[in-house]
């Protein structure tokens, strides 16, 4: 992949890949944001019963437990659902944002088409 063909460089670089703002560059990334995301949720569960199943095994409770996790750091299942977290906080926040908006504004369609999308 060439550097310069990416649309976040470009829009980054002021190059014109919409040239108008942020939110449009959002707007654009969706379909690939949501993919990702689709993708993760559609193998969480899978993921959960595999680390269910792999803690009953003495050997790789060893492994991920030596040495010790900090208090403060999360553990594995947290770490695991950490992007479902993320992507529901940045959905509410998003939603905030759309409530707290004005219709006239001119980020208003896109934000609504954001938020759109990540509640599908």
């Amino acid at each position: 992949m060439k550097l310069n063909s990416c649309p976040l460089i470009k829009f980054v670089a002021g190059g014109d890949v919409d040239s108008r703002t942020p939110l449009w560059f959002a707007l654009l990334q969706m379909p690939t944001l949501n993919s990702a995301y689709r993708r993760y949720f559609s193998g969480i569960k899978k993921a959960d019963c595999l680390l269910a199943a792999k803690t009953r095994n003495s050997h790789f409770m060893r492994i991920i437990l030596e040495p010790a996790v900090p208090r403060r750091r999360p553990d594995l299942t947290s770490f695991l659902h950490k992007p479902l977290e993320h992507y529901r906080d940045i959905l509410k926040l998003l939603q905030t944002i759309l409530n707290n908006a004005k219709v006239i504004d001119d980020e208003y369609p896109a934000l609504a088409k954001v938020v759109q999308e990540m509640q599908v």
